[in-house]
C-alpha cells in the first residue's frame, strides 16, 4: 500500500475507500449477517469458558427481541441505555438491539457472573419479555452517537469517548483488509474497551468466528488457543506475550496462531521478539491522515522526526460526553491529539515509542508521572510513579505515605497499569522551557531509581 505523503501540509494519509455506506451502522451489520447466513457461515461467537455460542442466524432475531422489548419500554432516539452484564457473547446482539432504536450505548459494566443471586433471578424473568413480535429499526444520521465508551481515567477524569453511526461504519469496512480464515480469531479483550466491542461486532461483516471470554486470565487463554485452534490473536500486550513467556504456555498447543494484533500500550522490542512479529511498527487504516507535532511548538514534523502523534479519522470517536474543556485541549479542527509519542518513516510505517500523558491524581500531590520501566520478573515494561507532594505535606514516614498514594492508584486502574515498578516522592519533576515535564529526564530517574 502506498502513502500518498503530504509534505507540505506536515502529514500522510492512508488511501480513501472507495465507498463509505449511507446506512446506518445497525442496517448495515444487520445486512451483513444475514449475508454471511446466505454464504454457509454458522458460528459468530463463543465464550471459551462456558462453551456458549451465537449464530450468523441470532443476530436478526435477538436485536429484534431487544429492540422491541426496549421499545415498548418507552426507549427513543435521544434516550442513552447504561448496560451491566456477566454475559460476554448476547451483549454484542444486546447492542444491536439498542442501536435498532437508534439509541446509544453510554457506558458498558463487565461484572462477575451472579451465583443464584435476586438479579439474576430477576434477569430471567425478564427474558420472556423480550420476545415481542413488533419489529424496530428506527432511523439513524450518520452523524448520531452510537456508542459511548468511558476513558480509563489514569490521566485525569475519565471521558464519555462518544462514536457515531459513521465511526463504527469506517472502522468495519476499514479493517477489511483483515484477511478472511475458516479458524477462529481469539479475542483477549473486555467488552468495556471499545475495541472488545467493536471488533465482535465488526466480524458480523468480516463473517469471522470469534472466540472470548468472560474471564481474561492465563489459564483461560492458554486452554482456548489449544482448544479451538485460532489463526489469529487480537487482544493486548500484556496478555498476549504470556502465549511466548509463561512456563504454563509450554503445556498447550500453540501452533496454529500465526497473526498476532495488538496496541493500547508501548511495544518493547523483547515483546516482538517473543512473539516473533514484524518490527514494532504499523500503517494507517483507509481514510487516515496522520501528523507528528512537535512538544513545544506544535509544528507538524517530518519523517522520522519524534513528537506527538495527531490523527484525522472517520474512526476516531468525535469527543467527548459533555467535555467542553477536553474536547477543545484534545480535538482541533478534525484532528485529534492522542498523547502518544512517536513519528512515521518515508515509507508510511508508524512507531508509537512512549505515552505523554502518564499522569494521575492525589489529594496529597502536586503533580506527578508514570513511566515504563524494566520487569524484572522478564514480562513487558511495569508502570513506576514519580510524585511531587503538595506544599505543606510533611510526614515523619515517607514510606507509608508512598504506600498510601500506591494503593489508592492501585485501586483505581486496571490490574495491569497498578504500580508494580514503584512509587517514589521526589522534591520536584525535570521541566524544559516551556515548563513541560522531560521525559527523557524523567527516564534517567527512573533508571536511577533502580540501581539504587
Amino acid at each position: 500500500m502506498v502513502c500518498n505523503m503530504q509534505e507540505s501540509d506536515g502529514y500522510f494519509e492512508e488511501p480513501i475507500l472507495e465507498k463509505l455506506e449511507t446506512l446506518s451502522a445497525c442496517q448495515y451489520l444487520l445486512n451483513s449477517a444475514q449475508e454471511n447466513v446466505e454464504l454457509g457461515r454458522t458460528k459468530w461467537l463463543t465464550n471459551s469458558i462456558t462453551g456458549e455460542t451465537l449464530y450468523f442466524t441470532d443476530v436478526e432475531p435477538l436485536s429484534r427481541s431487544v429492540a422491541s422489548a426496549m421499545y415498548k419500554r418507552g426507549m427513543r432516539k435521544g434516550d442513552v441505555v447504561l448496560y451491566m452484564t456477566s454475559d460476554v457473547t448476547r451483549i454484542y446482539a444486546f447492542t444491536v438491539g439498542v442501536w435498532r432504536c437508534a439509541v446509544p450505548t453510554r457506558k458498558i459494566l463487565q461484572i462477575p457472573p451472579f451465583q443464584n443471586s435476586r438479579r439474576s433471578r430477576s434477569m430471567d424473568r425478564l427474558r420472556p419479555d423480550l420476545h415481542c413480535p413488533e419489529d424496530v429499526l428506527s432511523e439513524a444520521d450518520l452523524d448520531d452517537p452510537l456508542l459511548i465508551l468511558c476513558t480509563s481515567g489514569t490521566t485525569g477524569k475519565s471521558k464519555g469517548a462518544v462514536y457515531t453511526n459513521l465511526q463504527v461504519l469506517a472502522f468495519t469496512i476499514g479493517t477489511s483488509n483483515i484477511p478472511f480464515n475458516e479458524a477462529p480469531a481469539l479475542l483477549v479483550l473486555r467488552c468495556t474497551h471499545v475495541l472488545g466491542l467493536l471488533f465482535p461486532i465488526r466480524n458480523l461483516k468480516a463473517g469471522v468466528w470469534s472466540v472470548l471470554m468472560h474471564e481474561v486470565e492465563k489459564t483461560h487463554i492458554f486452554k482456548a488457543v489449544d482448544k479451538y485452534k485460532p489463526q489469529l490473536a487480537f487482544g493486548f500486550a500484556t496478555f498476549l506475550a504470556l502465549l511466548a513467556t509463561d512456563p504454563e504456555a509450554q503445556k498447550y498447543d500453540r501452533s496454529s496462531l500465526e497473526v498476532i494484533i495488538t496496541g493500547g500500550m508501548v511495544l518493547t522490542e523483547k515483546f516482538y521478539k517473543e512473539m516473533m512479529t514484524l518490527p514494532g511498527c504499523g500503517k494507517l487504516y483507509p481514510n487516515t491522515r496522520l501528523k507528528v507535532l512537535d512538544l513545544e511548538t506544535g509544528r507538524a514534523l517530518g519523517p522520522g522526526q519524534q513528537g506527538e502523534i495527531a490523527i484525522c479519522s472517520p474512526i476516531q470517536c468525535s469527543g467527548y460526553w459533555k467535555g467542553t474543556k477536553e474536547n477543545n485541549e484534545q480535538f482541533q479542527d478534525g484532528w485529534m491529539r492522542t498523547g502518544d509519542l512517536g513519528y512515521y518513516d518515508s515509507q508510511g510505517f508508524v512507531y508509537v515509542v512512549d505515552r505523554i500523558k502518564e499522569t494521575f491524581k492525589y489529594f496529597n500531590c502536586h503533580e506527578a508521572v508514570v513511566v515504563g520501566v524494566h520487569d524484572p520478573n522478564g514480562g513487558d515494561r511495569i508502570p513506576r510513579a514519580f510524585v511531587v507532594l503538595k506544599h505543606g505535606i510533611d510526614s515523619d514516614d515517607f514510606e507509608a505515605l508512598q504506600d498510601e498514594i500506591r494503593m489508592f492508584v492501585d485501586s483505581k486502574v486496571a490490574s495491569y497499569k497498578r504500580l508494580r515498578g514503584g512509587l517514589y516522592i521526589v522534591p520536584a519533576l525535570p521541566k524544559n522551557k516551556t515548563g513541560k515535564v522531560s521525559r527523557a529526564e524523567i527516564v534517567s530517574l527512573a533508571v536511577a531509581a533502580a540501581a539504587c
